[in-house]
């Protein structure tokens, strides 16, 4: 694992993770404006504002450490994870939650 790729890599997560931070909190007010939300919808969006961010911090980290055990090149992966995260809760507020009529 070279050590350049690490550290751009590791600064494009922590970058996008700040990103994430804004995008959950406008998408967020975005979708409870425009949608009748549950409770559990709700606590969905909340959790959207801390788990979306901290998903790209903690893979940082984790390639990190890989690093420095040894890890090799498949380490890399572990930077697509977030991308999952944000994929499912896309999916959620497109499917599972319902419109204001």
């Amino acid at each position: 694992m070279p050590l350049m790729w690490v550290v751009i890599g590791t600064f494009v997560q922590l970058g996008l993770g700040g990103y994430m931070v804004i995008a959950s909190i406008f998408a967020g007010g975005a979708v409870a404006q425009h949608h009748a939300l549950t409770p559990f919808d709700d606590q969905v969006l909340s959790s959207s504002f801390f788990v979306l961010p901290l998903s790209f911090v903690i893979t940082a980290i984790i390639v990190l450490v890989q690093y420095w055990k040894g890890g090799s090149v498949t380490s890399f992966w572990w930077y697509a994870v977030p991308w999952g995260v944000v994929a499912l809760y896309v999916i959620y507020c497109l499917v599972f939650l319902k419109p204001e009529v």
